[in-house]
């Protein structure tokens, strides 16, 4: 391909992905070889915690012995504490180490959790006892490297593409466009987000290997590909883009964060007041850090109805496993239904990327974040619904109806409906997770200032967090026969957050259109030869 000068105008050239430096596939390759070895581990928690390893059964192994409750608890206080990580994490690179020593810190950290992991698991040390306290601390190391790391990596993904083209790009078949940023950062989030599925079904994996072999095999499968973060980091260290943090620049925000605070206080209090100064300055924090801390809340306000979206999105790891349990599976081990999501993920993906950049970048069809969120959610809801319907099905249908699982085989249960009816299900939460989760981390990268993109990643994972203490709250509804009542509940919530998101933000997408992807600009130089190092 060849780039030439953009002309003085360009309504009516498509628009495409620019070309992409290859330090972004190897970050992305850091991300994939990091969640590979996340869903590799963390599938078998339950199964460690909760069965007990004297038991003997050989259906379902374990180590712990402590009971479903604990197990369920010991999990969501991991994934719990792994958020307020990730926060500590941002502040740490948005601070003073930068993202890319911070990933470095992180991996290496998560590593020796790992390989603590698979030593405790091996059956002469679960006979000697070390298998307790040794499985508290590597969730703590592992915590503390996910949580570090995942609110790290996505900001660090984008650090790696510097928009350089300033002209026309002619493709091998003579056909031309301009390259556009909003599209090119969708592409790099939307291949992101494919690898990261791809390394989801290492938990398929994991699982025959806990069953037929021990913890120890199980967790040395994802030990083996996590080594790969750390050591492309480290061995790539000149190739990356590696931004230092100003020195005190998120200190600066912080002040600046307070004094805004502050300010917005004395306005209310003085409403009214004949010595009100709207302009009044203590002479903390200048307009630049005011400006950031403005910018970064007003992306918190956006990010909001991403709570929303991993309550429903949450369902597919816990509620839909159990609605596969009230159905015919026909052999099939229902918590393997699960991971449909990531194979439909792997599967659509690349087809939504195609009309994303071939159908509406050549056609010039206005289809922004906000509308992409939007849309997503809409697919979320939606997914709801049928959840609710399908649900409904199963209570209609016999031997069990409204209590499936209360009866055993021998009487015919669970009750007469097939499980691949769930697929609609897990299509629409897909296409949700395409359209909006995809368009979230890329959004949060891009609208953020520069010296606080990690912190506003963390939030993005916050949101997650956020969702999850929800969902703990709501676990008693999630019982037969209420399960009807509990998805419409949720598609009705979805849909609300929907409109009311679409009210207030669907129209930022014309600024950030015109902002993004000027018509009328008369470049003076063209692509440069090197990218900065």
């Amino acid at each position: 391909m060849s780039t030439e000068p953009r002309p003085a105008s360009i309504g009516n050239v498509p628009l495409g992905i620019d070309r992409l430096p290859f330090r972004v596939y190897f970050a992305i390759i850091v991300n994939v070889a990091e969640r590979f070895s996340y869903y590799g581990l963390t599938v078998p928690f339950q199964n460690y915690v909760q069965n007990s390893y004297k038991s003997g059964d050989n259906e379902r192994p374990g180590v712990l012995g402590l009971g479903q409750a604990a197990a369920t608890a010991i999990t969501n206080g991991f994934f719990f504490f792994q958020m307020i990580m990730a926060v500590c994490g941002a502040i740490a690179a948005d601070g003073w180490l930068g993202r890319y020593k911070l990933l470095v810190i992180c991996s290496l950290t998560y590593l020796l959790g790992n390989l603590l992991l698979v030593i405790i698991s091996i059956p002469t040390a679960i006979e000697h006892g070390a298998a307790p306290a040794g499985f508290a601390v590597s969730l703590i190391l592992l915590a503390v490297g996910a949580g570090g790391f995942q609110s790290t990596v996505s900001a660090f993904i984008g650090d790696q593409y510097v928009e350089a083209s300033q002209g026309l790009i002619t493709r091998k078949d003579g056909t031309v466009y301009m390259p556009d940023r909003d599209l090119t950062l969708q592409f790099v989030y939307n291949l992101n987000y494919w690898g990261l599925n791809i390394g989801a079904i290492s938990g398929i994996a994991t699982t025959f290997l806990e069953l037929h072999y021990g913890f120890w095999a199980a967790f040395l499968l994802p030990l083996c590909g996590l080594w790969i973060s750390p050591l492309t980091l480290i061995l790539g260290r000149n190739a990356f883009i590696c931004i230092t943090p100003k020195e005190n620049a998120l200190l600066a925000k912080s002040k600046a964060f307070s004094h805004l605070v502050t300010r917005q206080i004395r306005s209310r209090l003085r409403r009214g007041s004949a010595q009100e100064s709207p302009e009044a300055d203590d002479g903390v924090g200048n307009d630049e850090d005011l400006d950031s801390v403005k910018q970064v809340l007003n992306i918190c306000r956006v990010l909001l109805i991403f709570i929303v979206a991993w309550i429903c999105l949450s369902q597919s790891t816990n509620n839909f496993i159990t609605q596969a349990g009230q159905m015919q599976t026909n052999g099939l081990p229902n918590d393997l239904t699960w991971f449909i999501n990531p194979i439909l993920v792997v599967l659509l993906l690349p087809l939504t990327q195609w009309l994303l950049s071939n159908v509406l970048g050549r056609y010039r069809i206005p289809f922004g974040p906000m509308a992409r969120i939007t849309v997503g959610c809409v697919f979320m809801g939606l997914s709801m619904v049928y959840a609710a319907i399908l649900q409904k099905l199963i209570y209609s249908a016999g031997p069990c109806y409204e209590f499936p699982t209360e009866c055993s085989e021998a009487d015919g249960g669970p009750n007469h409906i097939s499980v691949w009816l769930q697929l609609p299900t897990y299509f629409l939460i897909v296409m949700a997770e395409v359209l909006a989760i995809t368009t979230g981390y890329k959004y949060a990268f891009d609208a953020a200032p520069d010296s606080m993109k990690s912190l506003v990643q963390a939030v993005l994972l916050l949101t997650a967090g956020i969702a999850a203490l929800l969902c703990l709250a709501i676990a008693p509804a999630a019982r037969t026969p209420n399960l009807v009542i509990m998805y419409a509940c949720l598609a009705g919530i979805m849909f609300l957050a929907t409109a009311v998101f679409a009210a207030v933000y669907w129209k930022d997408d014309r600024r950030i259109t015109l902002d993004d992807t000027p018509v009328e600009r008369v470049p003076t130089t063209s692509r440069p030869e090197t990218e900065e190092k």
